[in-house]
């Protein structure tokens, strides 16, 4: 009769635990209502949303998030060319807030300011986009071996 009404307390115990946890939102389910929301030119509820994410991520333990931090870069830049400034600044924000050290995001960051004739912030750009390709473990990793590749295709084709 212990053991059951142990097992029964512990199972309780468990299954408690993981229904607080199942009221969570996930940081995946809540990145496509920040988009969403940006797309719908509510750059209030986009930033709030935002800021959602990257509290989630915090109780799970992320610090960053290179994928959503590109794809609200890649947002800003495509809402700058369609005139949305409430959506392209939100872009910009989130992309700084959600991975501040991007390359990705800093090349981007310089294709806006070279498309906006201002070469003096692509250039500071750019030099950034390198650095944090050195600071990065993954982006180093990731270039050394696509400037690796790089080099064995062109003395392939030069022995030819």
């Amino acid at each position: 009769m212990k053991l059951r009404l142990f097992l029964l307390l512990a199972a309780s115990a468990c299954l408690g635990s993981m229904a607080a946890r199942a009221e969570e939102l996930a940081p995946r389910d809540i990145w496509p209502q920040a988009t969403a929301a940006a797309d719908s030119g509510n750059a209030d509820a986009a930033a709030k949303k935002t800021s959602q994410l990257t509290e989630a991520g915090k109780s799970l333990g992320i610090r960053t998030y290179p994928v959503y931090a590109i794809s609200a870069s890649a947002l800003s830049r495509q809402a700058a060319k369609q005139g949305n400034k409430s959506a392209a600044e939100w872009g910009a924000k989130a992309a700084d807030a959600l991975d501040p050290v991007s390359p990705a995001v800093a090349f981007m960051r310089a294709d806006d300011a070279a498309d906006s004739k201002n070469f003096a912030s692509a250039l500071t750009n750019i030099f950034r986009g390198f650095a944090n390709i050195l600071r990065n473990y993954r982006s180093r990793l990731l270039s050394r071996s696509d400037f690796l590749i790089t080099i064995l295709l062109a003395i392939a084709l030069t022995a030819n």
